[in-house]
């Protein structure tokens, strides 16, 4: 899932805080004080006042403190980019996104529909096709059956973009192809 975070921090003097922030732009936006930080635990990196780290994947973040006075750090992160002139902030998300093939589903020959998809909150978008071998049709919905639901003849397809359960019915017993993208 795409993020894009927004903090204000204060690092006491001579101390290092550890924040479990992940993605792959870090941008700082205001600062009172020259600081360092630290991705993944690996080589620190000398910073100025303000800096931008962009599409350097990160799942930890340090922010290190080698002043004797406290600095407060204001900062956005995420998945994307950040642009900010004096009037408008503009984010630029990229989220990651996969895309799972399922097997072949029968709908066997019932009186009621049966679950093809879950429902799933990471859900971009699902596509179903009626297989081109099919005989006979195939009906999808919430709670379809032999008058309602989209119909589906063979080789047809239907892509929804939300999260619901999706169910199918097929007197017949046709098959349905799914794939889903989530991100």
């Amino acid at each position: 899932m795409a993020t894009l975070g927004y903090t204000d921090l204060t690092i006491p003097a001579g101390k290092t805080i550890k924040q479990p922030i992940s993605g792959r732009y870090l941008r700082c936006v205001s600062v009172t004080n020259n600081f360092s930080i630290r991705l993944d635990g690996n080589a620190k990196l000398a910073t100025a006042k303000n800096f931008i780290i962009e599409e350097e994947s990160f799942n930890k973040v340090e922010f290190i403190n080698e002043t004797a006075s406290d600095i407060v750090v204001e900062y956005w992160y995420g998945d994307g980019k950040v642009t900010i002139d004096d009037k408008n902030l503009t984010a630029e998300i990229t989220p990651a996104s996969t895309v799972t093939d399922a097997a072949d589903t029968t709908i066997t020959g019932a009186a009621a529909a049966v679950t093809i998809v879950a429902q799933d909150i990471d859900r971009k978008k699902v596509t179903i096709q009626a297989d081109p071998d099919n005989t006979g049709v195939v009906r999808i919905g919430n709670a379809p059956d032999a008058t309602h639901g989209l119909k589906l003849d063979a080789g047809q397809s239907i892509e929804y973009t939300n999260t619901a359960e999706l169910k199918a019915y097929s007197p017949s017993g046709d098959q349905v192809v799914i794939v889903q993208e989530e991100g």
